[in-house]
């Protein structure tokens, strides 16, 4: 996978948040307005393709391709920025501003690890909880050495 590849993330963990995010429907459309495969706000995106210096229209959310690069990209940023896996998921569900509150909680984040079954957003701990089961589920099936 192109984007895998690009942006230094095992190929798994970006099929995971797909099936997270969208169940790989190219066209999903959120509540709040997410689009595409990896569910991308249309501001997120705008903000995305300034800093990369590219041009793009909120219409190519919908393209495969584009979609999962730049989702790759901004999961990357997360990790780049928080260091760890989870909270880079945490980030991407809930927000990086939200994840770095819960990572200046004690009762959260003792240690600077946030517990998963104290994360205060259900949702999140939901996302987690899919996304962690679909890694382990793709290499089991998929990427690990017979």
């Amino acid at each position: 996978m192109e984007a895998a590849r690009d942006h230094d993330i095992a190929p798994e963990r970006i099929f995971a948040v797909i099936l997270a995010e969208s169940g790989f429907n190219p066209q999903a459309v959120s509540r709040a307005g997410a689009r595409g495969l990896m569910q991308i706000m249309p501001s997120t995106f705008t903000w995305l393709v300034e800093l990369r210096g590219m041009n793009y229209t909120e219409e190519d959310l919908f393209n495969p391709r584009i979609n999962i690069d730049f989702g790759a990209y901004y999961l990357r940023r997360q990790y780049n920025t928080l260091g760890n896996w989870d909270h880079a998921h945490m980030a991407y569900n809930a927000g990086i501003g939200t994840v770095q509150g819960w990572l200046r909680n004690e009762n959260i984040a003792p240690d600077g690890v946030i517990i998963h079954n104290q994360i205060p957003f259900g949702e999140t701990r939901r996302y987690i909880y899919k996304v962690n089961n679909a890694i382990r589920e793709y290499r089991r099936l998929y990427f690990m050495d017979s």
